[in-house]
């Protein structure tokens, strides 16, 4: 299982406290890997491990810990591009799916 990027900063263990109605701008290193691990945020895809979505909200690494992203014209971007990267990661898991019609068309040539 890949988990997000980390870097090798000490980690700053007081950014978690936020109230539960209330997302804290900024998380640790350990308390996105807890979340991680307990399946509770996933990567924006496999090739962008810097970026994790998380209770609702995106977040973006730094150097000591997560931080999330508030603007809400971004926060849609990488809702659009997430569906898009798992999609394409779908595709290249897999790179005939798709060409069966190809095959199965006499009209196209070999």
């Amino acid at each position: 299982m890949r988990r997000p990027l980390t870097t090798a900063q000490p980690q700053d263990p007081g950014h978690d406290g936020a109230a539960d109605n209330q997302l804290p701008t900024a998380m640790t290193h350990a308390a996105m890997n807890s979340a991680f691990d307990a399946g509770a945020a996933l990567l924006l895809s496999e090739a962008v491990n810097w970026v994790v979505r998380h209770r609702d909200a995106w977040w973006v690494v730094y150097e000591n810990g997560w931080l999330r992203i508030t603007d809400a014209a971004t926060a849609e971007d990488l809702d659009q591009a997430s569906c898009r990267l798992a999609e394409a990661e779908k595709v290249a898991r897999c790179p005939l799916v798709g060409q069966s019609d190809l095959q199965e068309r006499p009209d196209i040539p070999d």
